[in-house]
């Protein structure tokens, strides 16, 4: 079971935006008039996102206009403004906070990734709360399952054939939560 793009959807909620459906193809769309491919468009968000430089998205992307990319990635999800927030909270506290409130350390000479550690902190918190309200949902519904482990925005069952066709429904249904539906 699988958060679909969580980071990036993250981001444009707790930003004010409504995510689309397929956020990188709403992106391409949006920006770059479907010129690039779906995975050029995922690596541009998460290297806005990771703080990547302009440089090196080139050298994965094999094209030269990454700098204009990484702009208009930056611009769409109002990174720079994220930026600004939380390096004037780890300038003060030597800290930043996630979505959830809870404090991460920080690198004040690693001011780039600031950005990084508050949507992925954010977004693995929102996976562990949905995943725990996915799990007592299959327990109330009597479902034969057992998790076996995490790995970031995916939890890994074994279950039986019948349970597989709950779990399927409810993961389509997804998770509700003040962020939206994941």
């Amino acid at each position: 079971i699988d958060f679909v793009s969580v980071e990036p959807r993250v981001l444009c909620r707790i930003m004010g935006k409504e995510p689309a459906e397929d956020i990188y193809r709403h992106v391409n769309n949006s920006l770059f008039d479907n010129e690039l491919t779906r995975d050029q468009v995922k690596l541009a968000v998460l290297s806005a996102m990771y703080g990547v430089s302009h440089r090196r998205l080139s050298e994965m992307l094999h094209s030269g206009s990454s700098k204009s990319i990484i702009r208009s990635v930056r611009r769409y999800f109002e990174i720079d403004r994220l930026e600004q927030e939380l390096k004037g909270t780890a300038q003060n506290t030597r800290k930043i906070f996630n979505y959830f409130g809870r404090p991460l350390n920080v690198d004040l000479s690693r001011k780039h990734v600031l950005v990084s550690h508050f949507i992925q902190s954010s977004a693995s918190d929102l996976a562990l709360i949905g995943f725990a309200n996915f799990v007592d949902k299959l327990k109330s519904l009597s479902v034969n399952f057992s998790p076996i482990f995490v790995i970031h925005d995916a939890l890994l069952i074994d279950t039986d054939a019948k349970g597989v066709e709950t779990i399927a429904r409810l993961s389509k249904e997804g998770i509700d939560h003040e962020l939206g539906n994941f």
